[in-house]
Order: structure tokens, then C-alpha cells, then sequence
């Protein structure tokens, strides 16, 4: 199914933005962590946020062009929401 007119693909975005931070969601108090990650990932630079839901749980990708963007975010994301935060790699889809 395609997306919006005009509006590059899910893979073309994750191609463009290949360091990614993978989030776990969770119900309670999503709203106010998604903000502050959005606002986070809006203060490194340009970022790119993709979602996947998994029979394990949902999960939210912050993808950043370059490492050390996505390092900085890493860190940032670990402040806001700890656990939640994914390991370094890639998480089955």
C-alpha cells in the first residue's frame, strides 16, 4: 500500500537515516515521552521516525544520518525513558 503522494517510502526513509534508536512504547504516560524524545531528537538535528508494531510490542525508530547524532540521542533517550531504550542492535521485525 503506498503512502501519501509525494511522500517518500518507509525503507527510503530508513535508507536516508541508517543510525537508528529503537524505543519500546508503552501505554502509560506515552504521550509525554513521545514529546520529550521528539523534542530531543529536534535539538541533535535531522531525524526521521518510523514506527513497527511486533507481536512483542510496539516500538518507535528515531533514524539520524550520521553515528554520533544517533549516539547523542541514545543517550538523551536513555534519560527520558530508560529501559525502554533498545540495545544497539537492530531489533527483529
Amino acid at each position: 500500500m503506498s503512502g501519501y503522494k509525494g511522500r517518500p517510502t518507509k525503507a527510503a526513509t530508513e535508507t536516508a537515516h541508517p543510525h537508528a534508536v529503537w524505543i519500546r512504547l508503552q501505554a502509560v504516560g506515552l504521550s509525554q515521552m513521545l514529546n520529550a524524545l521528539h523534542n530531543a531528537a529536534r535539538a541533535i538535528g535531522e531525524h526521521a521516525r518510523t514506527g513497527r508494531t511486533h507481536h512483542s510490542g510496539d516500538r518507535v525508530r528515531f533514524g539520524f544520518k550520521t553515528p554520533d547524532h544517533a549516539a547523542v540521542f541514545r543517550a538523551r533517550a536513555l534519560e527520558i525513558c530508560g529501559e525502554l531504550v533498545e540495545p544497539p542492535a537492530r531489533p527483529d521485525r
